[in-house]
């Protein structure tokens, strides 16, 4: 009977000694899944359930403050009311972030900064965006990739882009791809940087080059649902294709960006983009 005691309590130091150490609570990759789902959401233009999922993702990160994931949360309210022309949800929520970002972390700030560069982006203040100073070093990789998407794109439009910049753009992009098999992620940062890329591209005259990465933009993008990087792809596509004589392989790209944007309800873009439907079918003989 002893002998058999003493082999229980042995199985049962060996099993309890296996056990690993969470790096996390469970809690927190709840409240990672959701948020991660919220951002899904807001890429596929569902503003009101990525509304609800990224008010619930805030109050799951909210019962162990976790301040990062809050900060998260917010901006995606921000950029929902933003979005929606809602100006004074925008401020107080963006007003809540710079609260918690001066009194508890001020390490995340790249938060605001983010959300600094969507506004940019939104008023299409390209200049802007190609001033803005990063305040600290060692920003995570998903921040260095928006950042540098951001201003590569900037840069290109303004005819200031340097390849230095697009390979190190191209290689944060594969080695976020790469991370976002180990851990939960935001899959959209892949596809803005390749077509920041594909833009850089585009511009400097590499046609070719351009259609390969909007090649893999289309092609994520439809994989993961994101509908407002897929429209917009298509659109550039179909730019590129008219530079090179293609018509009708632009004319096919453009429509299918026109679909998307009316299913959107994107007026400003379903507008332009019509607008390049008819000066190419204008071009036809």
């Amino acid at each position: 009977m002893r002998i058999s005691i003493m082999f229980l309590l042995m199985i049962t130091i060996a099993a309890c000694s296996s056990i690993k150490e969470p790096r996390h609570p469970q809690a927190k990759q709840d409240a990672d899944n959701m948020l991660s789902f919220a951002q899904e959401l807001a890429a596929s233009s569902r503003t009101n359930e990525a509304r609800e999922s990224f008010t619930h993702a805030l109050q799951m990160y909210e019962k162990f403050a976790g301040i990062d994931g809050q900060l998260s949360c917010l901006s995606g309210l921000c950029k929902l009311d933003y979005a929606e022309e809602n100006i004074k949800g925008y401020q107080e929520t963006k007003t809540i972030m710079q609260e918690i970002t001066n009194e508890i972390s001020p390490e995340l700030d790249y938060h605001l900064l983010l959300l600094n560069i969507y506004e940019l982006q939104s008023k299409q203040d390209y200049a802007g965006i190609s001033a803005l100073k990063t305040h600290r070093t060692g920003y995570p990789l998903s921040v260095k990739l928006q950042v540098a998407s951001a201003k590569l794109q900037a840069d290109s439009y303004l005819k200031q882009a340097t390849g230095d910049a697009a390979k190190a753009l191209n290689k944060m992009a594969l080695a976020y791809k790469k991370q976002l098999k180990k851990s939960i992620g935001n899959p959209e940062l892949v596809s803005s940087a390749w077509y920041a890329l594909a833009y850089y591209y585009f511009s400097a005259g590499d046609y070719p080059l351009a259609i390969d990465k909007l090649a893999l933009v289309a092609d994520w993008d439809y994989r993961w649902g994101n509908n407002t990087g897929l429209e917009h792809a298509y659109w550039l596509q179909g730019q590129v294709q008219r530079k090179l004589n293609q018509g009708e392989l632009a004319l096919a790209s453009f429509r299918k960006a026109e679909i998307i944007f009316a299913a959107q309800n994107d007026s400003a873009a379903l507008k332009a983009v019509t607008n390049e439907i008819i000066r190419l079918k204008g071009d036809e003989p």
